[in-house]
């Protein structure tokens, strides 16, 4: 009886120990593009990406130390290159260790920030296949907070990530692998969430682009790079609420959805654009490391039929520099809301799609214009509303 009861204390114990654990890597969020590395051997396109991953088979309730690399192969014998967020800068590959402890099945879910490196590794794909330059596998390997010796072998992403070439001078002479970027303001209640972008409305398949939303602006979790464009460096760049993020320039269908998800991975909102046009900002084919500002995003409210067509006042108004607009559609069809000056010229066209039976929100930046009054019209089938409303700098 006493051998039989060691020997179940002892497979106990193995268990608890993590030592007969199979550990399971799964991609919850892992984004298509990421900005590939420039001419400089330091690398000054450094714009930095968010992956989130989910861990199984480790001890429940354990605090953890990961590391995330990224390597242009599959193989389990390297970590490859690249810095990780911290917490408190990018530096070396490590995860800040308070925000990584398992769940009561021993699972570890966490969103990590990644940033390129000067390292061969991040060379835009060009026109190859992988594993080459240009194509990042995730590679993570971990420990208990309370041990030293790391995991033998990392576990790897089945999804490999394409490095665009984003510099002012090209890297390589293909067109396939040239990036564009998007800069855009989401609302300081959204800072500290994450954005992704997809090319198409349903959010299907890996998204685009993935990145935090800043608290305060983009030099909070990276510096201005003297290789990024200087529109990156407007009067915005230090604001709650702003975002950053790539996209490749061969894209025929555009961004038409903008998700934001919350640190747990719901949905906070969704913002779309059939046409992949936003205000006047046109993310289809977009010019190579040309910055695109989306001035406007479009919320579905409801998808119940109004029993009218309907425009709200904006709220603020009086507004700076940012405003919401909701209005109700009744019958399926082409929606038009555009801004006018008090002369009647037209300023932004927030709305220009086809626009299903519903309520919507539209969030618009008037950053770039000047203080004052505007008209805003709604337009669709015979219906037509317009209503003031005042830009206060």
């Amino acid at each position: 009886m006493t051998k039989k009861l060691s020997t179940l204390a002892l497979i106990y114990f193995i268990i608890i120990s993590g030592l007969v654990y199979s550990q399971t890597l799964q991609e919850l969020v892992i984004p298509q593009y990421a900005t590939g590395k420039d001419g400089a051997s330091t690398n000054t396109i450094r714009l930095p990406y968010c992956v989130r991953l989910k861990i199984s088979g480790l001890i429940p309730s354990k605090q953890y130390i990961v590391e995330i690399g990224i390597d242009t192969n599959s193989a389990t014998t390297t970590m490859g290159a690249g810095n990780v967020w911290s917490g408190i800068a990018f530096s070396g590959q490590k995860i800040d260790t308070t925000t990584t402890i398992t769940d009561g099945s021993g699972n570890l879910t966490f969103w990590a920030a990644l940033q390129p490196t000067g390292n061969t590794r991040f060379e835009p794909f060009g026109t190859g296949t992988p594993p080459i330059r240009g194509f990042g596998y995730l590679k993570v390997r971990f420990r208990s907070i309370d041990s030293t010796s790391w995991q033998t072998s990392p576990l790897v992403s089945s999804s490999y990530i394409k490095y665009l070439d984003c510099a002012s001078t090209p890297r390589t002479t293909t067109t396939d692998d040239d990036g564009a970027f998007i800069r855009g303001f989401l609302g300081t209640g959204y800072a500290g969430k994450f954005v992704l972008t997809y090319d198409n409305v349903n959010g299907t398949g890996r998204p685009l682009s993935c990145y935090r939303i800043e608290n305060n602006g983009y030099i909070e979790n990276w510096s201005i790079q003297t290789g990024l464009p200087s529109a990156f460096t407007g009067a915005d760049s230090s604001n709650n609420g702003v975002y950053a993020v790539v996209i490749p320039s061969n894209n025929t269908n555009g961004v038409k959805r903008i998700e934001i998800q919350n640190s747990d991975g719901t949905i906070a909102k969704v913002h779309t654009a059939s046409n992949g046009v936003w205000g006047s900002a046109n993310t289809v084919n977009p010019a190579r490391f040309s910055v695109i500002a989306p001035t406007t995003s479009i919320n579905i409210i409801s998808s119940e039929t109004p029993q009218n067509y309907s425009l709200s006042q904006n709220y603020p108004n009086p507004f700076n520099p940012v405003t919401k607009i909701k209005y109700s559609i009744k019958s399926s069809g082409f929606v038009s809301l555009r801004v006018f000056d008090v002369l009647g010229k037209e300023v932004e066209n927030l709305v220009n799609q086809n626009q299903s039976s519903g309520t919507y929100e539209v969030i618009w930046d008037a950053s770039k214009l000047t203080s004052g009054v505007y008209l805003y019209r709604l337009e669709s089938g015979s219906y037509s509303e317009t209503k003031i409303m005042t830009l206060l700098k």
